[in-house]
């Protein structure tokens, strides 16, 4: 579902492991259309991505701080809603050639 979305996030510098793997399955979650409504809870990353609840939210918050994705809480007792930002957001992005460059 999150194809388009995983291809243009995949060489965004995030500054950790932790965050570049959380915003990987977040883009699995997302519709490609709008890069919205990607809805998996903190113990869904955490069953795919076998990081802890505290260190994803810790990921979530770098992620969403840095600009890689905004978070809406919308609903009571559902996940909240993440949105992966449109572009890359920093000033670095890894090519091709798989180092940071600007």
């Amino acid at each position: 579902m999150g194809y388009k979305t995983r291809q243009s996030v995949r060489n965004w510098v995030t500054g950790s492991t932790n965050s570049k793997f959380v915003l990987l399955t977040l883009a699995e979650y997302a519709d490609d259309r709008t890069r919205g409504n990607a809805r998996p809870s903190i113990s869904t990353i955490s069953n795919e991505t076998e990081i802890c609840d505290k260190s994803i939210r810790v990921a979530l918050h770098k992620l969403a701080i840095n600009g890689f994705i905004t978070v809406t809480d919308d609903t009571i007792g559902r996940p909240k809603t993440y949105t992966i930002a449109d572009e890359y957001p920093g000033t670095r992005y890894r090519g091709s050639e798989g180092r940071g460059s600007v």
